[in-house]
């Protein structure tokens, strides 16, 4: 499982470096086209919307705002749980944090299969913003965070220390 978590992680840091590239491209004007290739690209890799494409640019306003920002930073993986399930090979949950964390908390999981040599993100659940605990935002809706399967493996790869709710979800066993 060792060398399927690095290559886990890989599609995550690659598809984290595109994520950060639209983040930056996305309230630059002349970037706009890029924005939206990029988030093409993006949803690719999942087979849902998890970046929205934009239909015309944003107002000057939003523009001359936003100009100066910093680089955008990249996600953090918490921990991936590797499981067995009957519909796919290869499961796995996988935590993160939210794009340009600016703390250690989980707010996200991905579920992502693997088949044929290629990684996806099946389905994405988040903390629901009024209660400390799951809600689904996209893809299949069948593939539920509670039963994915026998569990196989669990790595946890760094500590989501600035947040409780964050902390007993990366400590489970699941």
């Amino acid at each position: 499982m060792k060398n399927n978590t690095q290559n886990i992680k890989q599609f995550l840091n690659q598809l984290f470096e595109k994520e950060q590239k639209a983040l930056a491209y996305e309230y630059r004007k002349e970037t706009f086209d890029l924005y939206n290739q990029t988030a093409k690209e993006i949803n690719e890799l999942t087979g849902f919307d998890f970046i929205g494409v934009l239909p015309k640019p944003l107002s000057d306003r939003v523009y001359r705002r936003t100009e100066k920002s910093p680089l955008p930073l990249l996600r953090h993986i918490y921990k991936i749980s590797h499981y067995k399930n009957q519909d796919h090979e290869n499961l796995c949950a996988c935590y993160v944090s939210s794009s340009n964390p600016k703390l250690h908390r989980i707010h996200e999981c991905f579920i992502i299969s693997q088949a044929n040599n290629k990684f996806k993100i099946e389905a994405n659940y988040g903390q629901d913003v009024d209660l400390p605990q799951w809600k689904f935002y996209g893809g299949d809706n069948t593939l539920k965070l509670s039963n994915l399967g026998q569990l196989i493996s669990i790595e946890r790869l760094q500590e989501p220390i600035d947040d409780e709710w964050s902390m007993k979800e990366y400590k489970k066993e699941k």
